[in-house]
């Protein structure tokens, strides 16, 4: 491997933990629930209320981009919803 590889490989690897830490800081996630795939238990709601509610029996998101405080509850509204309806990108 030439000097100059190796140089570009140590700048990477000593930058890759400062762009990971910025990107997992300023990361937005957004949720989405297939209607068609809901069955309006309500158990995304009972566990994250400040992002999905309950309207005429389907469940929906009422935020457009997830608070970083809310995510892991998000996250664990879209692990127990028993219809798999709950997707998050």
């Amino acid at each position: 491997m030439c000097a100059v590889s190796v140089r570009v490989l140590f700048q990477f690897l000593s930058w890759t933990p400062f762009c990971v830490s910025q990107i997992k800081q300023g990361m937005v996630m957004k949720f989405k629930v297939n209607p068609n795939d809901c069955i309006g238990c309500g158990a995304c709601e009972a566990e994250c209320p400040e992002v999905f509610q309950l309207d005429d029996d389907i469940s929906t998101v009422v935020v457009d981009d997830v608070p970083e405080d809310l995510v892991d509850s998000a996250l664990a509204a879209e692990e127990n919803c028993p219809a798999d309806a709950i997707s998050h990108k």
